[in-house]
């Protein structure tokens, strides 16, 4: 764990998204700026990765508190452009961030697309009856059952409600790239998709 001055030396490295640098600004500015960078790099650096979650919860809280909302706005712009290189997945309508519930509004569609999603994931598997099923593995059900899981998906969406941006995500995105997130997520809480699925056949 870095501490305060570990990151600002980070966080000199690192430029803010997209702010310009103005040279009459007081140098007193410079260890704020560079430590809300090692902020917005933390979560950039990583999107898609198995430790996301872990590094994001140290420093969001930070960013909603601490930086200005101008600078939110060039940083979840950066998000977008980061979820399309590694998800290869864009939004088909632009998106504004003017106001701090837009602003929140990605945010909350980041931890689910990264790991706030076990409600979701595991409501879809209850259709699915894997642990009753030939396939030995998540990853084997799923590439054997791909129609299926995307119509169970579907079936959810309309059961239930979804932010805006998770149901679009849901909706738009590529099959086959689905697919794949959906079974690294239910890979993460396989565990839990067993245990719900021996608890429902208990209560029949």
């Amino acid at each position: 764990m870095y501490d305060y001055g570990e990151k600002i030396l980070l966080g000199n490295s690192i430029p803010l998204p997209e702010v310009d640098v103005d040279e009459n600004k007081s140098d007193e500015l410079a260890p704020e700026e560079a430590l809300r960078g090692y902020w917005y790099e933390t979560i950039l650096s990583k999107i898609g990765k198995k430790d996301f979650k872990a590094n994001y919860l140290t420093v969001i809280d930070d960013i909603k508190n601490n930086s200005p909302i101008d600078e939110q706005k060039r940083f979840c712009f950066a998000i977008l452009e980061k979820i399309i290189y590694v998800y290869e997945y864009e939004f088909p309508l632009n998106l504004d961030f003017d106001n701090l519930n837009q602003i929140y509004s990605l945010y909350e569609f980041l931890e689910f697309l990264e790991y706030d999603n076990e409600q979701f994931i595991c409501n879809v598997w209850k259709f699915l009856n894997f642990t009753n099923s030939t396939y030995d593995t998540i990853e084997n059900f799923c590439i054997n059952n791909i129609n299926k899981i995307v119509k169970e998906i579907e079936e959810q969406i309309n059961l239930g409600f979804y932010p805006e941006k998770i149901s679009g995500f849901l909706r738009t995105y590529n099959k086959e790239r689905l697919i794949e997130w959906f079974c690294r997520e239910s890979c993460k809480v396989e565990s839990q998709i067993k245990l719900n699925y021996l608890e429902g056949e208990e209560d029949e």
